[in-house]
């Protein structure tokens, strides 16, 4: 039998997240310290001092200075994910080196040695290569996504989940109703710890076998731009979990309009209606509609992305009394007799025990970013995120509806 009950509410309204200069981090940078460290040093491999270092993120315009110390070295942190970025360095006694095509991996720090020339006719060297730390990497105890590599990830659920389970510690458990349970390094789900743009997400109450504050995940597929998984990490920005840690970075906008839409659908014109001699009719139906923008507001300097996910669910009956339509059919119970049970309970307590009707589970995501390069050493990003949902399980024999909102 469906009844309902009312979720937690838990509502992540705003999350801002603001990147400052190397001097200044906050709790949410601590999660995302994606950044370039380099040294300067000339041909007989001596430090080069004061060097001038401009670091640009080609598809948004996104501008980082930064200069070489008495070793040499140089760092900026604080940067997005992915690429392509271009690297100048400049200086007195020595020719201009711009370096292009580089990408940066989520919760990784570039490493860029550079060697520079003496000051000859030339006005600039240029060094073109790809160093692609986005793909997919999986280094000691933890494992990097980046976009290219999350798009090649079989995920039927479209959850965080399954490009988690390819972390070779990771074991992800389906549970009754379809739930997936990730545990790492042996410790139960409720033990990890997901941030989305440095701001947990986690099921602080304990409500669902997936770990999420959710039925399903809790941001859409389609909206992250990398990921990363750490077993166990010993950095002390770390904290929070015994399992592991679930870093993701939500799509930024550039300086060109993009955007996507997808369709997804299944129901029980796909399947059979007999194995070996065991005939079965049910009826199921599953469709997911995805749909993302992203591009400038103001070019160079302020940018948006929103993504749209929804997701619609008609699950058979597992038990039920004649004419319901279950998969198991109660022979001595009808549907006249649920319905004077409901209205004797209905008059005399006041409760509705609810019915057999297929109410649709459903699930609705909504995202939107927005980047503010505020001048050439700090960045202001905000996230909105919304999660409205229900799913439907078996509980005690009947069919339990669950709702939650994120």
């Amino acid at each position: 039998m469906r009844s309902k009950t009312n979720s937690v509410g838990l509502k992540v309204a705003a999350t801002f997240a603001l990147l400052m200069t190397v001097t200044f981090f906050t709790t949410v940078q601590a999660q995302i310290t994606t950044a370039i460290r380099g040294t300067v040093v000339d041909q007989q491999d001596k430090a080069v001092v004061d060097a001038s270092v401009k670091i640009t993120h080609t598809a948004s315009g996104t501008v980082s200075l930064a200069s070489s110390n008495e070793n040499g070295v140089f760092s900026a942190r604080g940067m997005r994910v992915g690429g392509p970025y271009s690297v100048e360095i400049s200086g007195s006694g020595f020719s201009a080196v711009r370096i292009d095509d580089l990408y940066l991996a989520l919760d990784r720090t570039l490493n860029l040695p550079v060697t520079v020339q003496a000051e000859t006719t030339l006005e600039e060297i240029v060094v073109t290569g790809t160093r692609r730390s986005v793909g997919y990497e999986n280094k000691g105890l933890g494992t990097d996504f980046g976009i290219e590599a999350l798009e090649e990830v079989a995920s039927i659920d479209r959850d965080i989940t399954d490009a988690a389970a390819q972390n070779p510690f990771a074991i992800v458990n389906v549970q009754s109703g379809g739930a997936k349970e990730l545990t790492i390094a042996g410790a139960n789900n409720r033990f990890n710890s997901l941030t989305v743009d440095g701001v947990a997400l986690n099921d602080r109450f304990g409500l669902n076998a997936n770990g999420y504050p959710t039925q399903r995940s809790p941001i859409s597929y389609d909206a992250i731009e990398s990921l990363s998984i750490q077993t166990a990490p010993f950095d002390v920005e770390y904290n929070g979990f015994t399992g592991g840690t679930i870093n993701a970075v939500t799509k930024s906008g550039t300086n060109e309009f993009f955007g996507s839409v997808a369709y997804y659908s299944t129901d029980d014109s796909l399947i059979g209606d007999k194995n070996k001699d065991q005939d079965f009719n049910f009826t199921f139906e599953e469709e997911t509609t995805v749909a993302t923008l992203g591009g400038p507001i103001i070019q160079d300097k302020l940018f948006f992305f929103v993504a749209y996910d929804k997701y619609e669910e008609i699950a058979p009956l597992q038990n039920g009394p004649l004419g319901s339509g279950a998969l198991n059919i109660q022979q001595d119970i009808t549907l006249d007799d649920v319905a004077e049970v409901r209205g004797i309970v209905s008059d005399v307590w006041g409760f509705d025990i609810g019915g057999f009707n297929k109410a649709p589970a459903q699930d609705e995501k909504i995202l939107a970013n927005v980047d503010w390069n505020i001048n050439d050493a700090h960045r202001a990003k905000f996230t909105y995120i919304s999660t409205e949902g229900n799913t439907i399980r078996e509980q005690n024999g009947n069919n339990f509806l669950a709702s939650d909102n994120v």
